[in-house]
């Protein structure tokens, strides 16, 4: 589904990605974890085409996409959420996942002057959100502005506007960074039915009790270089990790 070969990237002089190589499985929940600094945030925005790495590849479905522009990568179904939620405060719920959906017909200009076909496409895109916000138990609450949210709800949003888009990987920056325990629970509970549905779910966390709940593989970076990569019991379970971020 998505491998990354040999990427480096440097701001300033300072490394965040040295040489790192990593094969993502097909589907399943992969944790990214290490200390500040360690370049993770500097991985998933190479991914997702936020910046370009200085030299090394990624590729999706075996097509290089190294260098592609944000929005091409997210067309080709790579979806990523951001520490600082992007949602349109002003607008409602419902409203910020239509935002996300691809391929609206009425965006054409011969479509929008004749109007042939927006209702029933509308209808369409409504009913698929309406399922998503049903998944993260935000219906009733679809037709509130997302300023309304509380945090934790907020980013279940975030998760909706990834899923609207119909993209087959999913790029999480800490999901349940700064929610109350039970908002981290029922986070956990959506990846979990993600997973299900066959996608692939990358998520950076510091939160390694998340991680444990919930991941099927964990990759550890430090210094922008990958130092362990397996299974949460196998990687979990290191001494070196055990000292150096778990405590």
């Amino acid at each position: 589904m998505l491998n990354c070969e040999q990427l480096r990237k440097s701001f300033g002089g300072v490394r965040a990605l040295w040489d790192f190589s990593v094969r993502f499985p097909d589907q399943g929940i992969i944790a990214i974890i290490g200390p500040n600094g360690a370049g993770k945030t500097t991985l998933v925005n190479v991914i997702s085409g936020l910046i370009r790495p200085d030299a090394g590849s990624c590729f999706l479905r075996a097509r290089e996409i190294t260098g592609y522009a944000l929005d091409k990568i997210a067309r080709l179904g790579i979806a990523r959420s951001f520490q600082t939620l992007r949602l349109i405060r002003g607008l409602s719920v419902l409203d910020n996942a239509l935002l996300a959906r691809p391929g609206w017909r009425g965006e054409s200009f011969a479509v929008a002057l004749c109007r042939f076909g927006v209702g029933t496409e509308y209808q369409a895109h409504e009913r698929k959100c309406l399922d998503l916000l049903q998944l993260v138990r935000l219906f009733d609450k679809r037709n509130n502005l997302a300023e309304a949210l509380s945090y934790g709800e907020q980013k279940l949003l975030s998760i909706v506007c990834c899923l609207a888009t119909d993209a087959q990987v999913l790029v999480l920056d800490e999901p349940v960074a700064g929610v109350h325990p039970e908002m981290a629970v029922r986070i956990l509970d959506v990846l979990r039915e993600i997973r299900q549905s066959g996608k692939l779910v990358i998520f950076i966390e510091h939160d390694i009790a998340a991680v444990r709940a919930v991941a099927d593989m964990v990759v550890v970076m430090d210094h922008g270089e990958k130092i362990a990569e397996g299974t949460p019991e196998d990687v979990l379970s290191r001494p070196r990790i055990i000292e150096a971020y778990v405590g």
